[in-house]
């Protein structure tokens, strides 16, 4: 074969590869953006949301988009959404525990390995922070706080 064609042949499957990376990637994130923009239209138009900030996806019981930022008086806000039948939760958001707060108790509990994720969403009709953690064993973990009190209201561990 000749230098040329074997040129042509390596060029053809990098363009292959690099396509399908390409795809994978966005058939993989674009619903997480399609959701991030609907829960930030639905929070702009009924929670006088005017700076997105942070957005959270929680699975728990049904689905449920949270949007953290700004409302038109510059207090923080969350804005809960479930994308079932677009019901809205305002929380402000001195009125709970941070993210960080979240966090914080989790590792000082498990000291894990990894934090994989954090969502704030409702769960029992309650505001709660879900942390999911990765074990040094290597199990995955789930930590349910509530968003108002900082208690533990649920976890999953050693899965």
């Amino acid at each position: 074969m000749g230098e040329r064609v074997k040129h042509w042949l390596y060029a053809g499957i990098v363009v292959v590869l690099l396509s399908t990376i390409y795809i994978i990637y966005h058939v993989g994130v674009a619903p997480y953006k399609d959701n991030q923009a609907q829960a930030i239209k639905i929070a702009k138009q009924h929670a006088d949301l005017k700076t997105p900030q942070t957005f959270y996806l929680y699975n728990r019981n049904g689905q449920n988009w949270t949007v953290g930022g700004l409302d038109k008086k510059n207090h923080k806000i969350f804005v809960i959404i479930n994308s079932n039948n677009k019901n809205i939760v305002i929380l402000d958001q001195s009125a709970g525990i941070s993210q960080q707060k979240a966090v914080n108790k989790v590792i000082a509990r498990y000291d894990p390995k990894q934090i994989h994720n954090v969502a704030l969403g409702l769960y029992h009709k309650k505001p709660v922070w879900e942390v999911t953690f990765q074990n040094k064993n290597h199990t995955i973990g789930y930590e349910t706080i509530d968003f108002k009190t900082g208690h533990v209201v649920q976890n999953i561990n050693n899965l």
